[in-house]
C-alpha cells in the first residue's frame, strides 16, 4: 500500500508529533524521555502504538495510577501481580502476566516517572528498555495493577499481523467459538472463555481459550503451512504417542485442516539454550522417546523434502552461490548412506522451543514435521535452531549420547546439520511469499549449509581412515 505521511493524520486528527531520531538504536524507553521534555505525564494515558483492543480501555474518570495486565500467563513478562494489586518484578526464569504497554499516571506518580525517565534515559545500559522500566521502585511497579479481565487484545509488530487483526472479525470470531465447541463436544459455546491470540509461531497461529475453569491452546496452520507439512502425517504420529508421556497433551486434532486443540500448560517455560542443565535434560527426553523404537508408516527424507520446497519456491534462489552450496549438501547423501545407522520415529523439528518445562515435567511438543529417520538428526535439528557453533554440537552430542560421539556419529550430525540448514533456509524462502520474514533465522541456516559439508567430509573420511567402512 502507500505510506502514509504521519504528519498529514497528525494535522487532521490535532495530534502533536514528537519524533525520536534514535528510535533504530534506543527503544521506547527513549521515545517517552523525549516526550516529557515537551508534555505532561499527569493525568495521562500512556499508550503503545501498536496496541488494539476489543473495546473501549478508557474511563472518563480515573481514580489511580494504573499499568494495564492481562491475567494471562505470560514468558516474556517480568510482573507478576499478587494479592494486593501490586505488580513485583520477577526473575527472568520465571512467567508473568502479560503486559500490554498501557498506563495511566496521576500527579504525583507522574512526577516519579518523569524523573525516573530521565534517570534512565542517561544510563547506556538502558538504551534498549521499555518504558516500563520507569515505573519500577524497589521491586515493584508504582501505579497499580489494572487488569484487563475479559478484554480481547492485539499487538500489531508487522504487517502481517496487522493483517491478521483484520481476520478477528466478529464472523471469524464465531466461527471459531463453534469450531471449538464441536471439537470439544460442547452445547452451549458460551462456556468458551476469555479466546485471544498469542504470539505466532514459526509455522502456526497460536490461539488460547478456557472452557470450565481449564485452559486450551488453539492452533491455527499459517500461510503456506499445510504445504510445508502433511497434517494426516501429524495425526498418525500424534496416535504413535498417545499415552506415552513423551508430548503435549491432544484433546483434538485434524488431518484435514491442520487444526489442532491441546491442553494449556501453566507455568511452562522453553528450553534455555545456554544453560547446560535444561540442554542435558532436553537431550536425555530425546534419547528416552528414541530408545521407545516407536514406527509410523511414513519417512522423513531430508533430501526429498529440501527438492519439495524447492518446487514450492518456485524462482530462483535469493541465496549467493545456491547452486553450489546445493551440490555439496547433496552429496552428503552417499556419506549417510554409508554410515551404520538406525531408523526410529524421530521429531524433526526438535528446536529449544519446543521442549517445554513445566511443573508436571519436561515434554516434546509440536509434532508436525515428525517422521521415520536417524534419531541423530533430532540433535543436529535442536543445534541449528539453538545458533550453536561447531563447539558447540559437539558438546550436544555428548550431552544426548553420554559419552564422547563416534566419528560415524559426528559424521551424520554434521551431514543433517548441513542439510537441515539448507532445507529451513528454503523453508523461509517459501514463507516470504506469504509476507512472512525470517530473514535472519534464514541467513543463519544457510551459513550451516555453507560450512558444515567440510566438517561432515572430513569426519567420514577419518572414519574411514580407521576402518569404519571396511
Amino acid at each position: 500500500g502507500n505510506v502514509v505521511d504521519p504528519y498529514i493524520l497528525a494535522d487532521k486528527f490535532g495530534v502533536r508529533l514528537i519524533i525520536n531520531e534514535d528510535y533504530a538504536s534506543h527503544d521506547s524507553l527513549r521515545s517517552l524521555a523525549k516526550a516529557v521534555e515537551e508534555v505532561s505525564l499527569e493525568n495521562c494515558y500512556i499508550v503503545p502504538s501498536d496496541l488494539w483492543f476489543s473495546r473501549n480501555p478508557f474511563s472518563e474518570t480515573e481514580y489511580f495510577s494504573w499499568y494495564a495486565v492481562s491475567g494471562i500467563v505470560d514468558d516474556d513478562s517480568y510482573v507478576r501481580l499478587n494479592r494486593n494489586m501490586e505488580l513485583r518484578r520477577i526473575d527472568a526464569h520465571q512467567s508473568g502476566n502479560a503486559m500490554l504497554g498501557l498506563g495511566y499516571l496521576l500527579p504525583g506518580d507522574a512526577d516519579v516517572v518523569t524523573r525516573r525517565l530521565r534517570h534512565l534515559d542517561e544510563q547506556r545500559r538502558h538504551a534498549r528498555s521499555d518504558w516500563e522500566e520507569a515505573l519500577f521502585q524497589e521491586g515493584k511497579m508504582l501505579p497499580y495493577a489494572k487488569v484487563m479481565v475479559g478484554q480481547p487484545y492485539f499487538i500489531i509488530k508487522t504487517y502481517e499481523q496487522l493483517g491478521d487483526l483484520a481476520d478477528e472479525t466478529e464472523q471469524r470470531r464465531s466461527s471459531m467459538l463453534s469450531y471449538i465447541a464441536q471439537a470439544i463436544h460442547l452445547e452451549d459455546k458460551g462456556r468458551i472463555r476469555d479466546m485471544h491470540m498469542l504470539k505466532k509461531g514459526m509455522t502456526n497461529k497460536l490461539m488460547r481459550f478456557s472452557c470450565d475453569g481449564e485452559n486450551y491452546l488453539l492452533r491455527i496452520p499459517g500461510e503456506g503451512s499445510n504445504k510445508l507439512t502433511n497434517r494426516r502425517e501429524e495425526a498418525v504420529v500424534y496416535s504413535a504417542l498417545a499415552g506415552k508421556g513423551i508430548s503435549d497433551e491432544i484433546v483434538h486434532i485434524s488431518g484435514e485442516t491442520g487444526f489442532k486443540i491441546t491442553r494449556f500448560w501453566e507455568g511452562s517455560r522453553g528450553c534455555d539454550k545456554t544453560a547446560e542443565a535444561d540442554v542435558a535434560a532436553c537431550m536425555a527426553l530425546l534419547g528416552k522417546f528414541h530408545a521407545m523404537g516407536l514406527s509410523v508408516p511414513h519417512d522423513f527424507n531430508i533430501f526429498e523434502k529440501l527438492a519439495y520446497y524447492e518446487s514450492l519456491r518456485g524462482e530462483k534462489s535469493t541465496y549467493h552461490n545456491y547452486e553450489a552450496v546445493r551440490a555439496q549438501v547433496v552429496a552428503l547423501k552417499d556419506i549417510l548412506d554409508a554410515l551404520p545407522g538406525e531408523r526410529t520415529l524421530c521429531h524433526i523439528d526438535s528446536v529449544p522451543d519446543n521442549f517445554l518445562f513445566t511443573p508436571q515435567g519436561l515434554y516434546l511438543i509440536d509434532w508436525e514435521y515428525a517422521g521415520m529417520c536417524d534419531p541423530w538428526i533430532d540433535v543436529a535439528m535442536f543445534c541449528i535452531s539453538a545458533a550453536y557453533d561447531k563447539e558447540g554440537i559437539d558438546r550436544t552430542m555428548v550431552l544426548y549420547a553420554g559419552r564422547e560421539p563416534t566419528l560415524a556419529e559426528k559424521a551424520k550430525v554434521y551431514c543433517y546439520v548441513a542439510a537441515g540448514g539448507l532445507l529451513w533456509s528454503e523453508w523461509s524462502e517459501y514463507k516470504q511469499q506469504f509476507g512472512v520474514n525470517y530473514s535472519e533465522y534464514a541467513v543463519r541456516q544457510y551459513r550451516y549449509a555453507r560450512h558444515f559439508p567440510a566438517h561432515a567430509q572430513e569426519a567420514y573420511a577419518q572414519w574411514q581412515r580407521e576402518g569404519g567402512g571396511a
